[in-house]
């Protein structure tokens, strides 16, 4: 009960498998806390989660922003939402006076976690993220050895997430993780525990991180001849491991206990017949070939992580595993620790002794019963709102933030291909948001934006004018940034003077980042709009240089130097006051001087073609047909 003797009132939004699941340990506390409401799309499962609860009419929602448009309806809610859901739901609740306890990711970029922070932080709310990882027996017990010197000081981790090989279909190539622009990234929406686990056993910030990962295997090619399209219809359904009928009809035997029906339950929408469930095979998305889905998650990635102490950590995530536990080696001045989430092995230098502690002994590893993570998770936010005690919430709102400001970086230098040092990674982004700014680019810059703030946000300790500060600084940045890009000075200082007048007036992080992404709109507005600017010396810089080495490998880059431009700001330019693509100009060039070579001379055709800068006869003939609309034998014959 809460301070006033009551239960605590719950609303839960997603009713899938793990609200249901949270829902179900709810009543199992009718003294402490009770489910008021539901918001659930999917009709059926709406309903039995109604009837689980005894919710009236008027508890039950299709759509989780109809609770925005009431009276706040219970203390705290639970967030069990796909996740492009979880920052805008996180935010409209917490405005209502809502104590929220979320499912990870909090947000899938980062403008949301700042948007949810800043929310959270302005309500006096509660928020706790599920990283489940914190409250279990096993991983619990290792961060207790740990810290009680059990192999002295940490110096490397090495640490792998399996997903499992029929999880990972499921989820990541038919199901909803499939397509990273429509849900998450597989690092944060699966192995963001794992990083946010890291970090606390470590307990300092990481100092560098580098990744690497792809999507290898799951793809056309890796298809077998005889595949289907389905697996309903496929000769060869029996032998393959990731056969549909196998896991959600025939119950592939799992670890967890009830995994497979919860399974099949996302496959029919909730709907318990075998009709249903044969009908979501040959029509729906969990009957599709595996090899033949429009999913683009990496099937495998890992990820070095250097910690500010030196320690270091590699974390490797991979599908090609069975449904096993996580697997862990801590490397200690003083001894090794090993463990497989059920047995932890502690080997000391000192006595050469290995102590076993079977973590798991008399536990069961089935979702949402009594000591299990889930379960573990709920109670300690129930206890630290009943009891006004919120140090037992450990997966917290820094913490949160600390944790998915690394997994983005993380995920970051996979896309990047290189290693990202995150004391200078604000610094770093600066230069990079410059070059997105001369060029116009603004799907690159909306990221970096959104990575700017964050490190704003983190280093500012929570004052609020550190970070219109910073944001005055990037505001800064936008100005000289636009003025190197060829825009009008004094158009630009003008508009800076207006932006940070405006910029003065904001109280939240999210009117921020707004503003932010709203300058940087303007500004390369500015560089664009050429009636603003003098091309002319870049441009005849470009056309001479173009001139003189015609006949060589010459690429874009190669002209934009000559010209002081960047290649993609040169390329606007040239289509802008030249009329045509720098590519088209240069085939021009190359073409007239063979021509003058064919009327001029006796070169033979194959020689020309190298000498005005073609790799072979054949293009130099395909190019020349395509500008001329002759052949270049031709065009010798005929005297032109």
């Amino acid at each position: 009960m809460d301070a006033e003797g009551r239960p605590l009132t719950v609303a839960v939004l997603g009713a899938g498998a793990r609200g249901a699941g949270f829902g179900g340990v709810l009543a199992q506390w009718p003294e402490r806390a009770r489910v008021v409401a539901v918001a659930e799309p999917r009709r059926e499962v709406r309903q039995r989660f109604a009837q689980v609860h005894h919710l009236a009419k008027d508890q039950v929602f299709a759509d989780w922003r109809d609770l925005l448009d009431r009276p706040r309806l219970a203390d705290m809610a639970i967030v069990a939402l796909p996740d492009r859901q979880h920052a805008d739901a996180a935010i409209g609740l917490s405005n209502r006076g809502y104590h929220l306890l979320v499912e990870s990711p909090m947000a899938t970029d980062w403008p949301g976690c700042l948007a949810v922070a800043d929310t959270i932080r302005r309500n006096g709310t509660v928020l706790s993220v599920g990283h489940v990882l914190r409250y279990a027996p096993y991983e619990r017990t290792i961060k207790r050895l740990v810290d009680q010197g059990a192999i002295g000081d940490i110096v490397a981790i090495d640490h792998i997430a399996p997903i499992g090989f029929q999880h990972f279909a499921h989820s990541f190539v038919r199901g909803n993780w499939a397509q990273e622009g429509q849900s998450s990234f597989i690092l944060l929406g699966f192995a963001g525990h794992d990083i946010d686990w890291l970090l606390d056993l470590v307990g300092v910030p990481a100092k560098r991180v580098s990744s690497h990962g792809s999507l290898t295997y799951f793809r056309p090619e890796s298809a077998p001849p005889q595949a289907a399209d389905r697996c309903v219809t496929c000769p060869i359904e029996r032998a393959c491991p990731y056969s549909a009928p196998r896991v959600y009809r025939r119950g592939q035997p799992l670890p967890e206990a009830g995994i497979g029906s919860a399974l099949a339950d996302i496959v029919t929408g909730g709907d318990p017949s075998p009709a249903a469930l044969d009908r979501a095979l040959a029509t729906g998305p969990y009957g599709r070939c595996v090899y033949r889905c429009d999913n683009d998650a990496p099937d495998h990635q890992a990820v070095s992580i250097e910690f500010a102490n030196g320690v270091t950590a590699a974390l490797t995530v991979t599908a090609f595993t069975p449904m096993s536990n996580r697997r862990t080696i801590i490397f200690g001045t003083l001894g090794q620790l090993t463990g497989d989430s059920d047995t932890i092995e502690v080997f000391d230098f000192r006595s050469g002794r290995t102590t076993v502690i079977d973590v798991m002994r008399g536990r069961t590893r089935a979702m949402f019963t009594r000591g299990t993570v889930e379960y573990r998770l709920l109670d300690a936010f129930v206890n630290a709102l009943r009891d006004g005690r919120r140090e037992l919430i450990v997966s917290d709102l820094d913490s949160t933030l600390r944790g998915q400001w690394l997994v983005f970086a993380a995920d970051e230098s996979r896309r990047q291909g290189r290693a990202i040092d995150l004391d200078g990674y604000p610094l770093d982004a600066e230069q990079r948001l410059i070059d997105h700014i001369r060029t116009g680019d603004r799907s690159g810059a909306d990221q970096l934006i959104g990575q700017l703030l964050g490190a704003l946000y983190l280093n500012s300790a929570g004052d609020f004018q550190a970070v219109l500060d910073g944001a005055a600084d990037l505001v800064t940045l936008f100005t000289r940034a636009a003025v190197e890009g060829g825009a009008d000075a004094t158009v630009v200082f003008g508009e800076k003077a207006a932006l940070t007048r405006k910029l003065a007036g904001f109280t939240t992080v999210d009117e921020v980042s707004t503003f932010l992404v709203d300058a940087f709109n303007r500004f390369v507005g500015y560089i664009f709009d050429f009636s603003h600017a003098d091309h002319a010396n870049a441009l005849r810089r470009a056309v001479a240089y173009i001139q003189d080495h015609y006949a060589e490998r010459i690429r874009l880059a190669d002209v934009a130097q000559a010209a002081f431009l960047s290649p993609a700001y040169l390329s606007q330019v040239f289509k802008a006051k030249m009329g045509q693509t720098f590519t088209d100009y240069l085939a021009d060039v190359r073409i007239d001087h063979g021509k003058e070579l064919l009327a001029k001379t006796a070169t033979p055709i194959s020689e020309i073609a190298t000498r005005v800068g073609f790799t072979d006869q054949s293009h130099f003939t395909k190019v020349f047909t395509r500008l001329t609309g002759t052949s270049p034998a031709r065009f010798r014959r005929s005297g032109a």
